[in-house]
């Protein structure tokens, strides 16, 4: 009978320790992407080809918003009837990486359960590549890169359940742990990508879509200064007999 409690009571333990052991995903230095003010001499008509990423279809929708802009038309192709100033084509790249702080958040970080009130520290880089075309010839006429290094906290239920779990109740005084920690510094949490688009959509969109536009009115005033520059009077000798 004392067995049988014993074992319901580390089991009840358990269960108590690894459901208290979790760290909501939360973006430590999403303040950081504040958007830029781009000014611009005149509206733009932008056009952007064809993409179902979620995130990069929310730039659409945020540059569409801007006063700048007079038309965005999605889903576009290069054509000689495109009634638009330039076409976008977008693309990103995600790059997840692990921190080496995990490894002391996990020991002797466990003791303090720190894994479940600090998180395990990750970060996800997003590359936004950017391609402005001609609309009308597909002439590529500008390319940049827009990147956006996220900081993360967050700890899973697997995670946190295994540091608690090999922490307090494997052998070794908790040396356990530190073979977790060690894993996690080196390898992202694949629960990550469930929940980083939800938080960080409105911060990306904002940001990305400033810089995008800062780019347009770089290239628009370099295109209206060209075109002033053919029409300036040129410096005429007139021979006095």
């Amino acid at each position: 009978m004392k067995t049988a409690t014993k074992i319901i009571c580390l089991l009840a333990t358990s269960i108590f320790a690894a459901m208290g052991c979790t760290h909501p995903l939360k973006v430590t230095n999403r303040d950081v992407f504040t958007p830029v003010n781009a000014y611009q001499r005149e509206t733009v008509k932008l056009g952007f080809a064809p993409t179902q990423d979620r995130l990069l279809r929310s730039i659409i929708s945020e540059t569409s918003l801007s006063s700048s802009v007079e038309a965005v038309k999605k889903d576009c192709h290069t054509s000689a009837g495109m009634d638009l100033d330039y076409i976008c084509d977008l693309n990103k790249t995600v790059k997840y990486k692990s921190s080496l702080q995990n490894i002391p958040i996990a020991f002797p970080g466990f003791l303090v359960f720190s894994h479940a009130w600090l998180g395990y520290k990750y970060y996800i880089e997003v590359d936004t590549d950017v391609r402005v075309l001609d609309p009308k010839t597909g002439r590529l006429i500008n390319q940049f890169n827009i990147v956006t290094p996220y900081e993360i906290r967050y700890t899973s239920f697997s995670r946190g359940a295994a540091t608690s779990l090999l922490g307090w109740f494997a052998p070794g005084w908790g040396l356990c742990a530190l073979g977790a920690g060690a894993v996690y510094s080196q390898n992202h949490d694949p629960g990550i990508t469930t929940e980083f688009s939800d938080k960080v959509e409105y911060s990306y969109r904002s940001f990305v879509s400033s810089k995008l536009l800062e780019r347009v009115a770089q290239i628009q005033a370099t295109s209206i200064a060209r075109l002033d520059s053919q029409y300036e009077m040129q410096p005429q000798i007139i021979a006095v007999k």
